[in-house]
């Protein structure tokens, strides 16, 4: 049976339309459009803005005392923790003070006996004064007596000065810190011997309140540094 050729050309022309149309499967670049970009609209402005460096830098302290042992004398006690807080004017270490207890003595008996030689002294000048009235003396004798005087009156103020010395060192064998800060360990221990020839370290203070902090920056920073701030 012969097959109507019409009937294949139909077919044929359909096949065609259906591959020319879109048909949901091949859509059309030009017709397919994204949606318009969002632009978001700033007004600009001048304004300041910080600039930054990172430098190193160490942590120091305001201040440093070095805890000294001013006289000569063993060490009989530590008197604070080692590295607490000290104040200015505490006690941190006691030394045998008798030596210096006996010194003051000494001085107070020189004292005592420069002030003894004096009074002789001006009783014997007043004496030669009425005496050389009547001639009984010499003016020889007068002069060296008033001379007398005047060197018993220089050995009362020299046996003052060792008396005022002497307490002085008997003061110091209580070893007080000159600052306020954290202290650090005791680099003597007791029954040490400190103070001969030297004053002996006994310990450090540094005072962390307030406190430094030293930073090292390069020289091209600073200039540039200097440039941004004008």
């Amino acid at each position: 049976m012969l097959a109507n050729p019409h009937w294949f050309m139909s077919i044929a022309f359909a096949a065609m339309l259906a591959a020319c149309g879109d048909g949901g499967k091949n859509p059309n670049p030009a017709r397919a459009q994204a949606p318009p970009t969002e632009v978001t609209v700033v007004v600009a402005q001048a304004s300041d803005a910080p600039v930054t460096f990172d430098v190193s830098g160490r942590v120091l302290a305001y201040r440093t005392a070095e805890v000294r042992a001013r006289v000569e004398g063993i060490l009989e006690k530590r008197l604070f923790k080692e590295g607490g807080e000290v104040q200015d004017g505490q006690s941190l270490f006691r030394l045998d003070a008798r030596t210096l207890e006996a010194n003051v003595a000494s001085a107070q008996a020189a004292l005592a006996k420069a002030q003894a030689n004096a009074e002789i002294g001006l009783q014997t000048a007043k004496r030669y004064r009425q005496l050389i009235a009547d001639q009984a003396i010499s003016k020889q004798e007068l002069d060296q007596a008033e001379a007398q005087v005047k060197q018993t009156q220089a050995e009362i103020q020299s046996a003052d000065a060792a008396l005022a010395r002497a307490r002085i060192d008997f003061d110091h064998a209580s070893v007080r810190a000159p600052i306020s800060g954290r202290i650090t360990r005791a680099f003597v221990t007791e029954g040490a011997l400190v103070g001969r020839g030297e004053a002996t370290h006994l310990a450090t203070i540094e005072q962390l309140d307030p406190i430094f902090v030293d930073f090292t920056q390069s020289g091209a920073q600073r200039l540039r540094l200097q440039k941004a701030n004008r």
